[in-house]
């Protein structure tokens, strides 16, 4: 969804997920990481229609490095997505690095 790039974290402003086919599967958004952090949640049958996570202008960030991921737990779950986030550094960064 969004890539990750080293010595800078993704900040997610807004989630929007418009289901368009309901299913009895979860839905998580979260970073790429090994052990990865959540930041959103669905439980399964969310029903059709629009799901809004949003956390402010500053917005959630994510693992330093790691990019954002969508997560079913099968198929059958149908669903357009918008994502309103930023990088930023957060780490010293040297200039081929900008």
């Amino acid at each position: 969804m969004i890539a990750a790039k080293a010595k800078y974290t993704v900040f997610v402003q807004k989630i929007i997920i418009t289901v368009t086919t309901d299913a009895a599967q979860t839905f998580t958004a979260q970073d790429t990481n090994g052990t990865p952090k959540v930041i959103a949640e669905a439980a399964a049958n969310p029903g059709e229609g629009q799901l809004i996570f949003e956390w402010g202008d500053e917005g959630e960030p994510l693992t330093e490095g790691k990019g954002l991921d969508f997560v079913q737990s099968a198929a059958g779950l149908g669903y357009n997505y918008d994502v309103y986030a930023y990088r930023r550094a957060t780490s010293t960064l040297i200039p081929s690095e900008l």
